[in-house]
């Protein structure tokens, strides 16, 4: 259990709430705790012996958390923590909202601009009262205290308190979460089931009224994944815009050779977060892709500004200057790159490309064998590295006395966008 438990930890993180949620089905519905829970001497020792027994995968959950946490830190946004408490708060209320009537689902939800007084208020009472409901019924109802508490535990670890990335809420992060509400749901409504013995075929016809119900929306959602563009152009409609929908808009857009609007995605995309360096970057890409170099520049500076290690920019300063004849200056970006990442593919391989066509073949080599030392299942680097041992092929037969160093020009080389 203790391996099976360590895999699941390593496929998604979340479920380091498990030896918790075990402790919750120790109560019920395994029963291994037969005493009156008003006695302290009786519920201290039971939990005790749950507890330490529970310990490995205890220790589990603390190593994945410390390691997600250190893992994820250039994710974790810097967002005021009463907002962050607000927010998740009104996370819980809104999931199950979405579960009961799900509209409109999105792919990314955005923050609002702020959290009305009133609808905190409301959605903490509501919390504590269905959370007091359950104590009241733990002993009569116990199925209901645990589904609620699995609900509150298992969405805590991301409910948002720990803010990562820049989504509000995310849909995905339910799935656990909402067993313990189904669990509330299946055995409540066998209970009501129960008392309701002579309108069976009318408590048969509604249950089978809400699958077909939720049928149909599952297939209208599943559609809404068909490509990207139908995807993040319903997260628009559906009121959630922010920098990743655009960003992610203005990637397909580029991809579907619609620059103009790709342009105009990326830079909607900034005026959400003008400090984002992934934003900056594929804005500036763009541009000099089409030839608007000294715009680009800008973007390419800035994001230096805001980030000066990383490589990427640098590249990008390469590309911008190879575009206008400035070979040697393009080089000295590409050698600044790998100086700020040695392992940064698009750097050897673009600096391969300027040794390859100088005649530096050697060199070049070693770059292009770099790049796919880092990455084995790159095209542009097997595309280059292909041309270059081709041309070494062709020179050997032609002139079996030649040197790698004396290699005409191997041509038709592709630069990493």
């Amino acid at each position: 259990m203790t391996l099976l438990f360590a895999l699941s930890l390593m496929a998604k993180p979340m479920l380091v709430t498990l030896p918790f949620v075990l402790l919750l089905l120790d109560y019920w519905p395994l029963k291994r705790f037969n005493g009156d829970l008003s006695y302290p001497d009786q519920l201290v020792p039971w939990f005790r012996k749950m507890f330490i027994e529970k310990l490995p995968l205890l220790l589990l959950s603390v190593a994945s958390s410390l390691i997600t946490v250190f893992a994820q830190q250039e994710a974790i946004k810097v967002v005021p923590f009463p907002f962050r408490v607000a927010n998740a708060l009104f996370s819980y209320v809104a999931y199950l909202g979405k579960t009961i009537f799900p509209h409109p689902l999105a792919v990314s939800y955005s923050f609002p601009e702020a959290f009305p007084w009133w609808k905190i208020a409301a959605t903490a009472v509501f919390i504590l009262f269905i959370t007091m409901l359950a104590v009241m019924h733990l002993r009569k109802r116990p199925w209901f205290a645990v589904g609620w508490l699995w609900y509150i535990g298992t969405l805590g670890p991301v409910i948002g308190v720990i803010q990562v990335g820049v989504q509000a809420m995310a849909d995905r992060y339910t799935y656990v979460p909402l067993i313990g509400i189904f669990i509330i749901i299946s055995w409540g409504g066998a209970e009501i089931a129960s008392k309701w013995q002579r309108n069976r075929k009318i408590a048969s016809a509604l249950a089978l009224s809400i699958l077909v119900a939720f049928s149909a929306i599952t297939a209208i959602q599943v559609s809404r994944w068909k490509n990207s563009l139908s995807l993040f152009r319903h997260a628009v409609d559906a009121g959630n815009n922010n920098g990743v929908v655009y960003n992610n808009l203005g990637v397909y857009m580029e991809r579907t050779n619609r620059f103009d609007d790709a342009i105009g995605y990326f830079e909607k995309a900034l005026g959400y977060d003008p400090e984002d360096t992934l934003y900056l970057n594929n804005l500036a890409g763009l541009l000099i892709n089409a030839n608007k170099i000294d715009k680009a520049i800008v973007y390419i500076e800035r994001s230096i500004d805001i980030q000066p290690d990383q490589a990427t920019p640098f590249v990008l300063y390469g590309r911008a200057y190879s575009k206008r004849g400035d070979v040697d200056t393009a080089e000295a970006y590409y050698r600044k790159a790998l100086l700020t990442n040695s392992n940064h593919v698009a750097s050897n391989i673009n600096l391969g490309v300027i040794l390859k066509e100088r005649g530096e073949y050697t060199e070049a080599q070693r770059h292009f064998q770099t790049a796919l030392e880092i990455d084995p299942e790159h095209a542009g680097a097997h595309h280059n590295m292909a041309l270059l041992l081709n041309q070494q092929e062709k020179t050997r037969r032609s002139d079996p006395s030649s040197s790698t160093g004396d290699l005409p020009e191997a041509r038709n080389s592709r630069v990493l966008q």
